[in-house]
């Protein structure tokens, strides 16, 4: 049961600390020093979360397809 409140919180935790970073993407200390006590953890899944972020996939999509889903959704609106 503790373990899973723990969870719980860390994962919280983690959402709000990703919020914060990405209305300031340098202040990492700040984020984190809102939870001392999972600092150490947070700090990981942070490092992962850059790191999956930098290395996405950029997919544009094509420059028509718009126009595209705009002439599908016509007769819906």
């Amino acid at each position: 049961m503790e373990a899973d409140l723990r969870e719980e919180r860390l994962s919280l935790a983690l959402a709000d600390c990703l919020d914060a970073l990405n209305g300031a993407p340098d202040d990492v200390d700040a984020a984190l020093g809102r939870y001392p006590d999972l600092e150490d953890e947070l700090r990981r899944l942070l490092k992962v979360a850059a790191i999956l972020r930098d290395n996405r996939p950029r997919m544009d999509p094509p420059p028509d397809s718009l126009q595209r889903i705009r002439e599908r959704l016509k007769p819906y609106l």
